[in-house]
């Protein structure tokens, strides 16, 4: 007992880290690392630090009192460092506010949004294809959709200002439905959130664009979808390029998160099924009516889920504060946005590339990839080596598929690139840049 009392603080701090340790253990992606090395050298980390006090507090006071003001002068750095970010944070967010009331920005969140337009009219929310998948919905465990509700209005995006809107053709994308009614499609368009028209409404995104550039005289299908890596992309062409006779596809690879979205993608036991085997499909273009249903129960969910987050606002804020949220963020990008990508999401990468090629040749279409680059490598002058961009060219090169790089255009274009973007930070295209970018790639396809 009187070991006790003289080592109170001590016990107290061995207790606190072992908790700790018991919380990372259970939530393993608390720093957000994709690399689990780097989680592992975090949970060992702690380990060690409760093996030492352990030992040590029973055998030295003076170096437990040094242990003690070291580990408190840690955790006060890395707090002082957590209210600095959320200082600077709500000085940017009140300049932002002070500029959206004078420019009339809709500040309503999505949800909000939402709910105040379904007062109006049937609408529907834009969501991520992983987003659905992972949230709920057990009974829908045979059914991976690739797109959204079908001949709804729906709600995208807000960057600009305004949230972008689209009407969803009859398979869920952001099409004028009557595109589908010729005999056969022009184009074909595959991506992320930008080939998808995200936060600018038709007719300026880059399938519009394009419509416009051939003076609509030729069919041009988007199925873009974001947050979509290359590995769902490859699952949306194989589903949904047989409809019709297609004459080119145009791939649109963004580097900024597509190599991020496939490594997540890869993990995901149906989505592998469409690059081991050749011919596996869900036959989604027949099942739309399932599809639809599927997401309006998840929105309902999501829609519950939000209300319950808004009500414990205050309550979050305080645990995001504890758990040093913002720091975490911070250094998760640092760490995650690395001019590296391990080599096996690269030749994964590469074999859905080849993949789409056999996929086209066997089909007698033109396969185009179009390598599009993001804002932080204008803002941060980044060199070639960035963001993988001469490993994915020369994979491009060495499978002879044709590239439209836009790096390339936008190098030599002398254009402002960072002011092709909503006032002028990182988000997707303004409508300028969404022009731009289409003038290129119409540019690229008529060669």
């Amino acid at each position: 007992m009187e070991l006790i009392k003289k080592n109170f603080l001590s016990i107290l701090i061995v207790v606190f880290h072992f908790i700790l340790f018991v919380f990372i253990n259970l939530k393993m992606n608390i720093f957000d690392f994709k690399n689990i090395a780097i989680a592992n050298l975090v949970l060992y980390f702690f380990i060690f630090l409760v093996l030492t006090l352990s030992l040590v507090f029973f055998f030295n006071k003076k170096k437990i009192q040094t242990l003690t003001l070291i580990l408190f002068s840690t955790y006060f750095s890395l707090y002082l460092v957590e209210f600095g970010i959320i200082f600077i944070q709500k000085l940017d967010k009140k300049t932002f506010y002070q500029n959206a009331k004078t420019n009339n920005f809709d500040l309503r969140e999505k949800f909000d949004y939402f709910q105040d337009k379904s007062k109006e009219q049937k609408v529907s929310i834009f969501y991520p294809s992983l987003n659905h998948i992972n949230s709920v919905v057990k009974k829908y465990d045979y059914l991976f959709p690739l797109s959204g509700i079908s001949n709804i209005q729906t709600i995208y995006c807000n960057e600009s200002g305004y949230y972008s809107e689209y009407l969803s053709d009859r398979y869920g994308y952001n099409n004028p439905d009557e595109e589908w009614n010729g005999s056969e499609i022009d184009y074909l368009l595959i991506g992320d959130s930008f080939t998808h028209g995200a936060c600018v409404n038709r007719p300026n995104d880059i399938a519009s664009n394009l419509r416009e550039k051939f003076y609509h005289k030729k069919n041009i299908i988007n199925l873009g979808w974001g947050g979509s890596g290359s590995l769902m992309q490859l699952a949306i062409l194989k589903e949904y390029l047989n409809i019709k006779k297609v004459k080119n596809i145009i791939w649109i690879y963004f580097e900024f998160n597509d190599l991020d979205e496939l490594y997540l993608e890869l993990q995901n036991s149906k989505l592998n099924l469409y690059l081991n085997e050749n011919n596996y499909s869900q036959n989604l273009n027949k099942r739309q009516d399932e599809i639809n249903k599927f997401i309006k129960e998840n929105l309902k969910i999501k829609k519950d889920i939000y209300i319950k987050k808004k009500k414990q606002q205050d309550r979050n804020e305080i645990f995001s504060i504890i758990k040093l949220f913002h720091l975490r963020y911070l250094v998760s990008n640092i760490f995650t946005k690395s001019n590296t990508t391990d080599e096996s999401t690269l030749n994964n990468f590469e074999k859905i590339m080849l993949e789409a090629k056999r996929i086209s040749e066997t089909n007698n279409i033109n396969f185009t990839v179009v390598y599009l680059p993001n804002y932080y490598r204008y803002k941060r002058k980044m060199d070639d080596n960035y963001l993988n961009y001469n490993k994915i060219i020369n994979i491009l090169k060495q499978n002879e598929i044709n590239i439209i790089d836009l790096k390339k255009d936008f190098d030599e274009s002398g254009k402002d690139i960072i002011g092709l973007y909503p006032s002028r930070t990182f988000n997707h295209f303004n409508i300028q840049g969404y022009r731009f970018v289409s003038e290129l790639i119409f540019q690229g396809i008529s060669k």
